[in-house]
């Protein structure tokens, strides 16, 4: 696997997070449609090594605790 590539897409992905979240809201049908579309494809373009399975795990459980903090008021 490529690692360097790998870690490219990693911020690639995650600057594209900042923009979903600009366009649509962390409270959106449409960014979560998005995180759990473009994971698959992240996962799937590196053949879901287990580096990778666990690096979108953890993006995902981030972006998920923001919504429960925010949900809850906090900020």
């Amino acid at each position: 696997m490529n690692y360097e590539s790998f870690f490219q897409d990693v911020t690639a992905w995650m600057t594209e997070s900042n923009y979903q979240l600009e366009k649509h809201t962390l409270f959106s049908r449409e960014y979560w449609d998005w995180v759990m579309q473009s994971a698959r494809k992240l996962c799937d373009k590196y053949d879901n090594h287990p580096l990778v399975m666990r690096q979108v795990k953890m993006l995902y459980e981030y972006q998920e605790e923001l919504y429960l903090k925010f949900s809850q008021g906090g900020s």
